[in-house]
């Protein structure tokens, strides 16, 4: 098996400010463990796929992660729709405030913001083709002798 890794897919089109990408990312990267700690190791309500709590914790040692953007909710859909039955997928929706003109500001409630997919084999994930879309941040484990 390929090592582990999780893929981000954020939503570029709403031009959040960079603190804000950082925060949703946050909120994506934990939504796994979160779901881990609240339904088990026998209990991913996305999909039928599954990581067991030693996987998990073997992923959480040395961490690969890889966050994208995506330029419309339309294509993260069909991302995500790939995905179901294969790889684990956790959504987040959120408030965002978005500035359509100058002067005119909106907010707009349970907003999708992005995806995370993973942690799963890299092979899994290489498969749903999410490495072809621009990278915007990467964190890879130091290798040390």
């Amino acid at each position: 098996m390929a090592h582990l890794e999780q893929r981000i897919l954020i939503r570029t089109d709403l031009n959040l400010v960079p603190g804000l990408v950082t925060a949703q990312v946050a909120h994506l990267h934990a939504e796994c463990m979160r779901n881990h700690i609240l339904h088990g190791e026998d209990g991913n309500p996305t999909n039928e796929v599954q990581i067991s709590y030693t996987g998990l914790k073997d992923w959480l040692a040395e961490p690969y992660v890889f966050v994208h953007g995506v330029s419309n909710p339309e294509l993260l859909d069909l991302y995500i729709e790939k995905a179901k039955d294969t790889v684990p997928v956790y959504k987040w929706s959120d408030t965002v405030y978005i500035e359509p003109s100058a002067g005119n500001k909106m907010v707009l409630d349970n907003v999708l913001i992005g995806a995370a997919f993973g942690p799963d084999s890299s092979d899994d994930i290489k498969s749903l083709g999410i490495a072809q879309l621009d990278l915007l941040w990467q964190r890879i484990p130091e290798i040390t002798g």
